[in-house]
């Protein structure tokens, strides 16, 4: 005799028709049949006080076992019937326009890690930096100063290079800081992200060129223009900074989502704050030329120092392999 378990049931197909009685009648049969399953797989025997045991044994003197795994199984395919429809049905009802709608986190374009992303702008920024020492033509050489007597005074001459020198190595050294702090806070990329980096590599690139505007032109008549020429390129450098700050913060969009909310508030107004600054420093430096070039400097000296330790989420902090690789 074939012995049949809740776990090995012979396959019939759910259409076939079968000449037992009613709905009811084979819905008793089924919920019996599923108890005798149910106890037919245990270890311990069966007390005799059982309903369910007493009833399926009733059953199974009227129907036979191929009758029972019948009606089991058509009762089961009536069920997924039921789900089928009521998850048809729930779909149905959502509005048209809210499964189409992006959320507020959802990337753009293909998702991808940090490591070639990190690289490319680490590349840029050095690059940036190597160039700038180029600029400063030495006495003497073809593109530099000549008919010089005195080679000291020559090459102090030269002293508004080396502060635009200086200057240009500040602001961009700043910016890397930040740059390298903030591969703890971001987890991957996407499409628009890496354009908002790349407007944000042209301001490095560019940079140079109003800061050696303001050092060659300092203390003359066209102070006044070199001064605001720094200082907007400067907030546009913030902006920009700002920019992917923005576009991966909401629904932790690119962000590591183990970050603690308190601590992704707290950069968003340190970071926002210095931005403001810069940005209000562009009206100031019209009125007050060296003012508006002092803020614009000091929010710079601000990306100069350490931020504070990323914080994360109750036993989500990353392993200390994670933070060595990071």
């Amino acid at each position: 005799m074939t012995q049949y378990t809740k776990n090995k049931l012979p396959v019939t197909p759910c259409s076939a028709a079968h000449p037992l009685g009613s709905l009811d009648t084979q819905r008793l049969v089924f919920n019996a049949a599923r108890s005798f399953l149910a106890a037919h797989g245990t270890t311990k025997p069966a007390k005799s006080g059982h309903t369910e045991l007493r009833a399926t044994r009733c059953i199974l003197g009227t129907y036979s076992w191929q009758d029972v795994i019948l009606i089991v199984q058509r009762r089961f395919c009536l069920l997924r019937r039921e789900e089928r429809l009521q998850v048809r049905e729930r779909s149905h009802m959502m509005p048209s326009n809210t499964r189409s709608k992006p959320t507020a986190g959802e990337t753009h374009g293909a998702e991808r890690g940090l490591g070639r992303f990190e690289g490319f702008s680490d590349a840029v920024f050095a690059i940036a930096l190597t160039l700038l020492i180029v600029e400063i033509k030495v006495p003497g050489s073809p593109e530099g100063t000549h008919g010089y007597s005195d080679l000291a005074n020559a090459m102090a001459a030269q002293w508004r290079q080396y502060l635009a020198l200086v200057l240009c190595y500040v602001v961009i050294g700043a910016y890397w800081l930040q740059h390298h702090y903030s591969g703890r806070i971001y987890a991957k990329s996407d499409h628009w992200f890496g354009v908002i980096n790349l407007l944000f590599l042209l301001a490095i690139v560019v940079i140079p060129y109003p800061i050696r505007v303001w050092c060659f032109h300092l203390g003359t008549g066209f102070e006044p223009v070199a001064s605001v020429t720094l200082v907007a390129g400067l907030a546009l450098l913030a902006c920009a900074w700002m920019g992917k700050w923005f576009y991966a913060m909401p629904g932790r969009r690119l962000m590591d989502e183990r970050l603690a909310p308190d601590f992704v508030q707290q950069m968003t107004r340190r970071y926002g704050i210095a931005t403001l600054v810069q940005i209000v420093a562009v009206p100031v430096v019209i009125a007050a030329s060296r003012i508006g070039v002092a803020i614009a400097l000091l929010c710079v000296g601000f990306f100069l120092l350490p931020q504070p330790t990323p914080r994360y989420k109750a036993r989500e902090e990353p392993s200390e392999a994670e933070k060595s690789n990071a």
